[in-house]
């Protein structure tokens, strides 16, 4: 593992730059403890750019993968990242308040 990657655990907000997209789920499955369905699935080549609170819970990382442009469909702490495993659920998409 890369030290700057663990030394990010140490601070409240890690933020992560440009970072391959697999290793973004990779670590947040860990850390966040949902399980990833099929790796296969997940965007080749796709990197990703977001900050998350230590204390935050799975759907930050959930907004976070959405920001990036990526579907995923969640089930009982389950992720896919398949689009055929969408077909009979809801996609998770976060949706941003507006302030009137």
């Amino acid at each position: 593992m890369d030290f700057e990657i663990a030394k990010m655990w140490t601070r409240k907000v890690r933020t992560y730059k440009n970072l391959p997209l697999i290793v973004f789920v990779d670590e947040m499955s860990r850390w966040e403890g949902f399980t990833i369905k099929r790796w296969d699935c997940l965007p080749k080549n796709k990197l990703i750019t977001a900050s998350v609170h230590y204390r935050g819970k799975k759907e930050e990382v959930y907004s976070a993968l959405s920001g990036a442009g990526v579907l995923l469909y969640e089930e009982k702490g389950m992720l896919s990242f398949c689009p055929k495993d969408g077909s009979n659920r809801v996609a998770v998409i976060q949706r941003r308040k507006h302030h009137e």
